[in-house]
């Protein structure tokens, strides 16, 4: 009965964690955002209240961030875990394969788990104004998992970084995103 006990109470603590990995996470990212903007004389817009916790099944875009030059139409995205592989494969779909509690020698007999999500309204809450502007749609992934994929016209999947153009727009991690803004 006490290991049933224990096993019950490891089990609760391991998606507790994830969740306050992420909160810490995006709490990091918001402050470091507000910084930046406030320091470069950007305007930062939130779309909606939790703006800070969007997701990926979400449709619209969480935030933008005007600059002199350029409006950026930020979807934040990220995964719960750093020990998940995650692929883009269009407007509609993308996969995920769990390593989270694999050893690295299984990787390659997991498959990757398709889903479904709507395809991102970036003009959502922009101004006549800011849509005349040079626009920059951005997917925004923070917490980044372990590998980030997006699948060619070939049916291959290719490591993204930083800046790499996606289906819907730029790809950039929390600090990739705050080094293009300063």
């Amino acid at each position: 009965m006490k290991w049933f006990l224990v096993i019950s109470a490891l089990l609760c603590v391991v998606p507790v964690f994830l969740f306050v990995r992420l909160l810490c996470k995006r709490i990091s990212l918001v402050c470091r955002l507000k910084s930046v903007c406030k320091a470069k004389k950007h305007e930062l817009i939130p779309t909606h209240s939790f703006w800070w916790l969007g997701w990926t099944k979400g449709t619209n875009a969480d935030f933008h961030v005007i600059t002199a030059e350029t409006a950026y139409s930020v979807k934040l995205i990220g995964t719960l875990s750093k020990r998940i592989c995650f692929n883009f494969l269009d407007e509609k779909n993308y996969s995920t394969k769990n390593m989270m509690f694999q050893f690295s020698q299984a990787a390659s007999g997991i498959q990757y788990e398709p889903k479904t999500k709507n395809p991102y309204n970036f003009d959502y809450k922009l101004t006549d104004e800011h849509l005349r502007k040079n626009r920059e749609n951005v997917i925004l992934m923070n917490p980044v998992p372990l590998v980030v994929n997006v699948t060619t016209q070939k049916e291959q999947r290719k490591p993204i970084e930083n800046g790499d153009r996606i289906k819907e727009g730029i790809f950039f991690s929390g600090d990739g995103f705050l080094r293009k803004l300063r």
